[in-house]
């Protein structure tokens, strides 16, 4: 699981049948300061009502994003599992 900041939403009118009722948004992984590190990911979220500009965990392995669309077979690599309300660290 990462931590990413929603930046994009991606809008599709044609789209693969296991992705009907899947936001699919643009994420930037950041650390825990929020400061963006790597590269965007394209990542489904379903049932979180997840948007731009919240901080969200995104599981990064196949079969655990699939299972938060709740579909096994679905083409998903990444998915929001959760919104962030806040994160504390002890230094």
């Amino acid at each position: 699981m990462i931590l990413c900041k929603v930046v994009g939403v991606v809008v599709s009118t044609q789209k693969n049948k296991k992705f009907e009722g899947v936001k699919i948004f643009v994420v930037q992984p950041i650390n825990p300061s929020g400061e963006p590190i790597g590269n965007t990911l394209i990542s489904a979220e379903y049932e979180n009502d997840a948007g731009i500009g919240d901080t969200v965990l995104v599981f990064t392995k196949g079969n655990a994003s699939r299972l938060v669309v709740r579909d096994l077979s679905s083409p998903v690599d990444y998915a929001i599992c959760g919104i962030v309300d806040r994160i504390e660290m002890s230094h």
